[in-house]
């Protein structure tokens, strides 16, 4: 089985064949599969959109990279081969527990900028991933 961490490796190698479309492409693929949800991105500025069920996170999409992570219930609902850029997709039980264990420093290279020292690297949780590389 693939690791987080193997899918965000892969995603930046191919980085270079990923823009602002193919994350539009994506988002609406994504969201047009889940009934009654909405995408929030505040493009050009989060490196991350989001896509919401009600006021629950069930996806993020970098804007940077072609990788998705979406909720575990959604695997049979979203078909991502078809797309430019062909994304990682990464499926996750919820995005609140720490399920996966990084370096900082590793992060700071796949997504080449500073992070901050507020996320514990080595049990960390998705929502942890978003908020440590949003900006």
């Amino acid at each position: 089985m693939t690791t987080l961490i193997e899918c965000i490796e892969e995603a930046h190698r191919r980085k270079g064949q990923w823009d602002e479309q193919d994350v539009k492409d994506l988002l609406r693929v994504i969201s047009c599969a889940i009934n009654e949800s909405q995408v929030d991105w505040d493009e050009g500025d989060e490196l991350w959109a989001r896509v919401l069920e009600g006021d629950e996170v069930v996806a993020i999409v970098s804007a940077v990279m072609p990788l998705a992570i979406l909720k575990e219930p959604y695997r049979n609902h979203v078909s991502c081969q078809e797309l430019a850029g062909s994304p990682q997709v990464y499926f996750v039980d919820n995005f609140e527990m720490p399920a996966f264990a990084t370096s900082k420093e590793a992060l700071e290279g796949l997504f080449e900028r500073s992070l901050t020292d507020n996320v514990t690297y080595d049990s960390m949780s998705i929502n942890d991933l978003w908020w440590a590389t949003v900006h």
